[in-house]
């Protein structure tokens, strides 16, 4: 019988009972306080070493054994409490455990027993006062009251969850289910699981109490004594799985958990989410007010064993209470376990005696931490007690096998949980001091590996169910502090270290992973954040040269690579309007300092590359006909088409083309242009000029620069082809410049008899003769395509050989030597000046070539007669074209061609002599090597090009 005090402090949650028992502790020289879970083990053990230092303060529970060489207080876990240390004072917390099915046995055992010498104090709810008045008659009632106040808040959306709130479930597939969506929706959350270890709880519940997150989710884990920050409790279920079957919680049960709302001073609140229906009123009002139906009866199963043999020891733990406050508690898990193990033919004949089942009940309450199944759990069971009975140690070997099985840290939180669970279970076997040779060391390994684990499983944990990102900027928002906001090279926005999204030239593109709440989140942080941002960018583009600044094909504006604006057709052509890329929270005045950089840059970029046509424009010189011919230049972006503007070419004067001719207008055959208007760079901007003007919803591109022809686009809009430079000729289009140059060069043939293609045509249009004749054919003449003897050429001062006579013999031909039909040989001359003559058969020699080199050059030739005379070789044939203006095309006054009266670039016009076309059976017939020489044609005197005509044709 002990003579001190015994006290039941009694109450709701948040009353500072645990606290109370602290101080109650330290006010003696020993004492004792056991508790109902090893994280809350762990926290006292904390606090006490706070104030007395650890030299002087245990930690005892299954897993974790810290005692240094003069304890004077230990902190336990209920189950790892030492018996009869005689100690001043003794504290049990969460006595209402009494009456669990699972653990109640023993609580209530502790409450028969644990007493200090001095003073001993019970801690928990009001609903034990009736079992503990009639177990302890002499033990007095402390009656605290809560701190603050708890009110229910009824049923709210997750997404609506006030900040600070825990969410509780009763599995762990509901407690990740909550994680992920409060993560997805408020930036992320901590897990506290009952199977956690205390460093992996520590951390988690670390990244909620510094405000890292501000919310929590969690098995009823935390209704134990675990003092957190939370101003309201939330209910994902209101049934749980309790070892045997899904049953609903009771009110006091509800209670204890939504208790933890409201610490301290401040009230809290509870309600429900999820699929979790409302509470009651009656159970609601119950929660609120603390009013629980008392406990009536306890759990209990008999402590007075007997180890002589087995079936001794189940059946002593069998026996039912003859107290009516007690109940027999059902199988726990070593009880399980000793009955799966005494049916196990080796361990019965090992348990013979006293000692040997001693051993095997304290291998039987090595807990099931892996939760595999209770024969699994029984097997290793097995294992370990036939190592301990034949030897009296576990082989380290074997004990190492095991453990480096689970020292990985890879893997996913499933994965690191039952590997956590699994070192667990060395971690208590570590603790059993005669169970193994090197206890220290093998402590220490496993305290290691569990540690490794918890680190692993707390990044996982924070990995999938933290959002950093939003989770800081949601706190900073909320904190109404100045975000700090950089943008690296590459344009990626962080904002206070997270990355945001990218800032392309003045919006912010946040990141596209981002979502909901998350995106919104991003969002007002990161603009908030950027205002400073944006004007100091806004200064530097203002600042920027104009060569950093670029346009698009499609209208764009661009500054480096980022797309900063875009062109919009104006009131004028050559005024474009200007819509400036700015994010409207950056403010009106950085878009109007980009809107006005940006017209700046346009304005300029049309006056340098527009110049002439500008100055044609403004030059206040020009009147009357030619200031309207000068408009319609402007209006046609510097190209008209000669045929949409015959009037006006006619009405003027020759002052008016003069005038004009002086801004570099040339009137040509086909189309009136500027020459400077046609650079690659011009035609671009022309190009999108036009399109915008005619509002396209898609702009063509400009030609690549440098061609002299291109497909034609059958796809590109009307009019494309003259803003490109281009005129469309069938297939192909040939450039408006290089076209004017292959007209002056038919005005010298007589296309009324017609003419062949030179080569001088082929060369500047880059033609082969087949496009060549496409070509012509799209302006309005007709080919015609004939074959004739393919003239070869020979080397100088070598007679061809054309034909060779087949009746003539060797040896007459031998005797001829190189004479040949003269009605065959073509001259020298004749050969150079034909454009058509294949020179591929024949070298290039000089002049001066020698007699003897000649004479061996006459041998071979000879040769190759006599192989000819035996081998014929057959005519080789050529196809070119002959080109006659179409009178089928004969123009209109309007007419893109006017037959042959040709026009200079003065614009007058002259007749030329209509000679006679030549005629033939079959038609028009080709010139041939046979055909006279061609008559001289008399040029005109009043051609200002007259000279250098004359001077060209005395050349030829």
């Amino acid at each position: 019988m002990h003579s001190g005090r015994i006290a039941g402090v009694l109450g709701p949650t948040n009353t500072g009972k645990t606290h109370y028992a602290i101080e109650r502790m330290l006010a003696h020289r020993t004492g004792i306080i056991g508790l109902p879970l090893r994280l809350l083990a762990r926290e006292v053990y904390d606090k006490v070493v706070a104030i007395r230092g650890p030299s002087v303060v245990a930690l005892l529970t299954g897993e974790e054994r810290i005692i240094p060489p003069r304890v004077q207080y230990w902190v336990c876990t209920v189950e790892a409490m030492p018996q009869n240390n005689g100690v001043d004072f003794v504290a049990i917390d969460e006595i209402q455990l009494c009456a669990d099915p699972e653990r109640g046995h023993l609580f209530t055992q502790r409450l028969l027993s644990a007493r200090g010498l001095h003073e001993t104090l019970f801690l928990g709810s009001d609903t034990m006062r009736g079992p503990i008045s009639q177990l302890i008659p002499e033990a007095i009632f402390i009656r605290r009251e809560r701190l603050s106040k708890l009110s229910y808040a009824g049923s709210k959306k997750i997404s609506r969850m006030p900040t600070r709130s825990a969410i509780v479930g009763f599995s762990v597939d509901n407690v990740y289910a909550m994680a992920e969506l409060l993560r997805r929706q408020k930036g992320g959350t901590a897990v506290v699981l009952g199977a956690l270890s205390p460093r992996t709880r520590n951390a988690q519940v670390e990244l909620y109490q510094n405000g890292e997150v501000d919310y929590l989710v969690a098995t009823d884990a935390i209704g134990m004594g675990l003092n957190l920050d939370v101003h309201h409790v939330a209910f994902s279920g209101l049934s749980k799985f309790d070892g045997r079957r899904m049953r609903p919680l009771a009110p006091n049960e509800l209670a204890q958990i939504a208790g933890r709302a409201g610490r301290g001073m401040a009230d809290g609140s509870f309600g429900v989410t999820g699929e979790a229906p409302n509470l009651d009123e009656g159970v609601a009002n119950a929660i609120v007010n603390h009013r629980f139906t008392p406990i009536k009866r306890l759990q209990w199963r008999n402590s007075d064993l007997a180890f002589s043999n087995v079936d001794i020891l189940i059946k002593r733990l069998g026996i039912s209470p003859t107290n009516e406050v007690f109940i027999k508690a059902r199988e726990s898990d070593d009880l399980i376990a000793l009955k799966n193990l005494a049916e196990m033919p080796e361990v019965r004949a090992r348990a013979v005696n006293t000692s040997s089942v001693r051993l095997l009940w304290d291998i039987c309450r090595i807990p099931d931490f892996r939760g595999i199944s209770p024969a699994e759990h029984a097997n290793l069971l097995s294992i370990i007690f036939n190592h301990l009975h034949e030897t009296g140690k576990l082989p380290e070997a074997w004990l190492a096998r095991q453990i480096n099985l689970i020292d990985r840290i890879d893997g996913d939180i499933d994965t690191l949980s039952k590997r956590l669970a699994f070192i667990r279970t060395w971690t208590y076997v570590a603790q059993s001091g005669e169970w193994l040779e090197d206890v220290e060391y093998w402590r220490e390994a496993t305290r290691e590996i569990e540690d490794r684990l918890s680190d692993a499983l707390h990044k996982a944990l924070t990995k999938r169910f933290v959002d950093r990102r939003t989770s800081v900027l949601l706190r900073r928002l909320k904190q109404k502090e100045g975000l700090l906001a950089e943008v690296n090279d590459n344009g990626e926005v962080t904002v206070e270290g997270e990355f945001v999204g990218r800032l392309e030239g003045f919006r912010f593109l946040q990141d596209k992973n981002a979502i909901g709440t998350e995106a919104k989140t991003l969002k007002a942080a990161s603009l908030q954040a950027l205002m400073p941002y944006f004007n100091l960018r806004a200064d530097r583009f203002y600042n920027a040269p104009d060569t950093e600044l670029d346009f698009t094909d499609q209208g764009g504006l661009m500054w480096g690579e980022h797309a900063v604006g875009k062109l919009e057709p104006g009131d004028d052509p050559l005024k474009p309007q200007i819509r400036a890329f700015v994010d409207d929270t950056a403010g009106q005045d950085v878009m109007q300092k980009v809107q006005r950089r940006l017209q700046h840059f346009i304005d300029r970029k049309i006056a340098s590359l527009f110049e002439p046509l500008m100055l044609l424009q403004r030059d206040e010189a020009l009147n009357g006909l030619a200031r309207g011919f000068a408009f319609r230049m402007v209006e046609g972006f510097g190209i008209l088409p000669r045929p949409s503007v015959v009037d006006d070419v006619k009405a003027l004067d020759q002052d008016a083309r003069g005038m004009l001719r002086k801004h570099g207008v040339r009137f040509g055959q086909f189309t009136i242009f500027m020459p400077l208007l046609l650079k690659p760079a011009a035609t671009r901007l022309r190009i999108l000029l036009w399109s915008l003007a005619c509002k396209l919803d898609e702009f063509p591109i400009s030609p690549p620069p440098g061609l002299v022809t291109i497909p034609v686009d059958t796809s590109a809009p009307a009019g494309y082809d003259i803003m490109a430079g281009y005129r469309n000729s069938n297939t192909r289009a040939i450039r408006i410049d290089m076209l004017e140059r292959l007209a002056d060069m038919i005005r010298v043939e007589d296309t009324r008899a017609g003419f062949e293609a030179k080569p001088d045509m082929l060369s500047i249009t880059g033609m082969t003769l087949e496009q060549f004749s496409d070509l012509l054919q799209g302006l309005g003449y007709n080919a015609e395509k004939l074959e004739r003897d393919k003239v070869k050429l020979t080397k100088p001062g070598i007679e061809p050989v054309e034909k060779i006579e087949t009746s003539t013999e060797a040896g007459d031909l031998a005797s001829k030597g190189p004479s040949f039909n003269s009605d065959l040989q073509t001259s020298e001359a004749e050969i150079a000046s034909d454009p058509v003559v294949d020179w591929s058969l024949g070298d290039k020699f000089s002049e001066e070539t020698s007699a003897d080199t000649q004479s061996a050059d006459r041998e071979v030739v000879n040769a190759e007669a006599l192989n000819l005379a035996e081998n014929p070789a057959p005519v080789e044939k050529e196809t070119y074209f002959v080109f006659t203006w179409s009178t089928r095309n004969k123009p209109k006054q309007n007419s893109l061609q006017r037959d042959f009266r040709k026009s200079d670039d003065q614009g007058n016009t002259k007749s030329r002599s209509k000679g006679k076309r030549m005629q033939h059976k079959d038609g028009l017939k080709p010139k041939t090597d046979q055909s006279k020489p061609e008559k001289t044609k008399k040029i005109d005197p009043d051609n200002p090009f007259a000279a250098a005509l004359m001077g060209l044709k005395t050349r030829n």
